[in-house]
């Protein structure tokens, strides 16, 4: 049995050790009846009252583990703690990742899964009836396990006739009862010990080498040669160079292990046929793993080739992004029925004009934008995207069917550059900040909950005399006086301005291990758990 299976037969048993547990703690008559004087005194009562806090901590701590759990679905730790069955736990190679990641390392998951181990052991000595017998040969653990399983089977189905006062025979003797909450009193000092400091875990040392870190790592280089398929078939002889807008997207999956694929919904302008709209609406995919694609597909050369039939209005383009390891191939499959209206598509709103007008936005379209760029600040590789500094003149909304700005679904404006490969800005020494993307995302969090530019911040002085800094300084000013903002917002936005991942003096790129580790871990989760408390819902 996997130490994975030992926290799963832990789990299941644990409610009728804790039913009963609670039950001599509490004297109910009917088992008052069926125990001697003896067993009835002080002291007896006392050691079930222990015992009972003991079991019920340590259900809490395990089931706290087990919800904490990265990457797993809520369906998914509902089985491995709600009406538990222990075939959830057998095929057990998710939550045997998830468990690493919580952790930290093979090392510390390894404690864990020893102390359960013990705790297991331990649970499995109380069985002592007619039922399920633990003789003197059977202390070995496997058979342990096996008796305890045996139990957690019957519990199943139920078929467990024992209750739990035949199956505590041997707390009889004080000497037995004392051993017996001792050990428990330890192993769950221990479990605490290691589930505090994984809580409390440095996001550098977590993320490292984790999955994590490997998705994040993924996403950017996936948008990277998305970026790299569309810049070689956007030059054209228009007499106008066509712009696209990327709807950008919190993906809920994007830290799980193993990530093959991203897409984005996007549009781009059509000035020469206006019949199809301002803008022709589309869905491009970008694949690393070169499958094989069954779908009708023609190579594009040229994206003007895609409107070029003059096709119905209707229609939304779908293409593919093949990555062949050396190169990537731009494919256009069949499309499908266009889903913005002609008049919601031509007309737009930046981010820029919105703060002009202070529009008053409600706090969770506040909360959701705010968590979508984040997460697009670790998709979109900043080295080929025009989000350097996230200006929100690049950010735009268009209409919805009923009128108003669709405030879910922000765009970030591009014009693809065939030659960006070549193109190296230098490094701006005279910044006191060390990662223009991260500070501009702090500032557009303090953006976003005031509905005001963080110009209109500035005071006289700082009017007459803008610099590079500037921005930086009016916003580790303002953060501190934020209203109507919790603590833990504040806090994220105090990270971008800080970027305390890195020690001071080197550099912060999000290229970098540390910087992506501690965006993930002090800017999005924080923002994530936020919108969820706040509003029960995901993103």
């Amino acid at each position: 049995m996997s130490g994975i299976e030992v926290t799963g037969l832990v789990l299941a048993v644990l409610p009728l050790f804790i039913e009963g547990a609670k039950a001599y703690s509490h004297g109910v008559e009917t088992i008052r009846k069926t125990v001697s004087r003896r067993e009835r005194d002080e002291k007896l009562m006392d050691f079930y009252d222990e015992f009972y806090w003991e079991i019920v901590q340590l259900d809490r701590q395990t089931l706290e583990v087990i919800k904490s759990l990265p990457y797993l679905s809520d369906k998914r730790k509902a089985e491995l703690t709600m009406d538990i069955r222990l075939e959830a736990w057998k095929t057990d190679a998710d939550v045997a990742q998830a468990l690493i990641d919580y952790f930290g390392s093979q090392e510390d998951l390894d404690t864990f899964l020893h102390v359960m181990g013990k705790i297991a052991q331990l649970l499995s000595q109380l069985i002592k009836d007619s039922t399920i017998h633990v003789l003197s040969g059977d202390i070995g653990q496997s058979k342990m396990f096996s008796k305890l399983t045996e139990f957690a089977a019957d519990r199943e189905r139920g078929e467990t006739t024992s209750t739990f006062k035949e199956r505590t025979r041997f707390w009889k003797k004080e000497k037995d009862r004392e051993t017996c909450l001792k050990n428990l009193s330890t192993w769950n000092k221990r479990l605490f010990r290691l589930t505090e400091q994984a809580q409390k875990e440095p996001a550098t040392k977590k993320l490292s080498s984790g999955a994590k870190d490997v998705s994040l790592s993924h996403l950017r280089t996936l948008s990277q040669k998305l970026y790299k398929a569309l810049a070689k078939c956007w030059g054209c002889n228009c007499p106008t160079q066509h712009e696209a807008q990327f709807c950008l997207k919190a993906r809920g999956n994007s830290v799980k292990p193993a990530i093959t694929e991203i897409d984005f919904d996007f549009l781009f302008s059509v000035q020469e046929d206006m019949q199809l709209g301002r803008w022709q609406e589309g869905t491009v995919v970008v694949r690393s793993n070169g499958g094989s694609v069954k779908a009708d597909r023609s190579l594009l050369q040229k994206i003007c080739d895609t409107v070029g039939c003059r096709g119905p209005v209707d229609q939304c383009l779908q293409l593919l992004v093949e990555d062949t390891g050396s190169d990537e191939m731009l494919w256009q499959l069949r499309s499908t029925p266009k889903r913005l209206p002609k008049s919601a598509a031509s007309q737009t709103e930046s981010l820029q004009a919105v703060l002009e007008k202070s529009t008053k936005l409600p706090l969770i379209i506040k909360r959701r934008l705010a968590v979508i760029f984040a997460h697009s600040l670790l998709q979109l590789h900043e080295s080929y995207w025009k989000n350097k500094e996230w200006s929100k003149n690049h950010i735009f909304f268009f209409y919805d069917t009923a009128g108003a700005l669709d405030f879910e679904r922000p765009y970030l404006s591009t014009v693809f550059d065939p030659a960006i490969d070549e193109k190296h800005p230098p490094v701006d020494l005279n910044r006191f900040h060390r990662n223009p993307s991260i500070l501009a995302l702090g500032i557009l969090l303090i953006e976003i909950h005031t509905g005001r530019l963080i110009e209109s911040f500035r005071t006289e002085t700082e009017r007459q005399q803008v610099n590079t800094n500037t921005d930086l300084t009016v916003a580790n000013r303002v953060v501190m006086s934020l209203e109507d903002c919790s603590l833990g917002y504040r806090d994220v936005i105090q990270s971008c301005l800080d970027t305390p991942w890195v020690p001071a003096g080197q550099r912060v790129n999000l290229e970098d291990v540390a910087t992506r580790a501690g965006v993930y871990q002090d800017v999005i989760q924080p923002l994530e758990e936020e919108f969820s408390y706040l509003f029960r819902e995901r993103i």
